[in-house]
């Protein structure tokens, strides 16, 4: 007959003293655990969010937006290497375009919003050159924005924007990344919401890629 009785497999003192280990063992692991969990926070904090890069460590590539130059209303030459570092929002306009008018009203509106994000660069295609453009805002008397207005008289402008416009049509927005790179065109009318959307979404990506 099998005995009923069964004796445990170690002693009561030796059950103490392996517990106590254990115990022991346990509270210097916790311990361990929570000075790596205080220096992943502290590392986290310490560190910034995302990596920016000046402009004046920027180099445009070759046949991006960021390589062109166009000619302020007063005659100055501005590189568009200078907005490097920061998205730019450009609008393509004429004067004598009705829905670029409407689209313009739209984009200055919302340009204080708009701003943060983005450098704002309005590219007139005007074939009459500054003296039309400037005649046609003195006549508007349109109130001072952080909008940059051009011309777009780079002679490679065409063939840049080229491979990402399939419509030969204005009003249009060209999105441009920090790094001077075109990622986006739309076309007409824009929606102040979906634009200032579209430019959160590129200011977040920073200087990446």
């Amino acid at each position: 007959m099998w005995a009923t009785h069964e004796e445990p497999m170690m002693s009561a003192s030796m059950n103490t003293r392996i517990r106590r280990g254990l115990t022991s063992k346990a509270w210097v692991f916790g311990a361990l655990m929570l000075c790596g969990v205080v220096l992943v926070i502290s590392a986290s904090v310490l560190s910034p969010t995302k990596s920016t890069l000046s402009p004046a460590t920027l180099v445009p590539a070759p046949g991006s937006f960021g390589s062109l130059t166009f000619s302020s209303l007063d005659g100055a030459r501005v590189p568009m290497s200078r907005y490097l570092g920061k998205p730019m929002l450009v609008e393509i306009w004429a004067t004598w375009c009705g829905p670029c008018v409407k689209a313009r009203k739209a984009l200055h509106a919302m340009a204080d919003e708009a701003e943060p994000y983005a450098s704002l660069i309005a590219l007139s295609v005007d074939r009459g050159g500054t003296s039309v453009v400037n005649t046609y805002l003195d006549k508007k008397n349109e109130p001072s924005t952080p909008w940059v207005d051009l011309m777009a008289d780079d002679p490679k402008f065409r063939s840049v924007i080229g491979p990402h416009d399939v419509r030969a049509t204005i009003p249009k927005l060209i999105f441009v990344d920090a790094r001077g790179r075109i990622v986006d065109i739309e076309y007409g009318i824009p929606s102040s919401t979906w634009v200032l959307n579209r430019l959160k979404a590129l200011a977040s990506a920073g200087n990446r890629g």
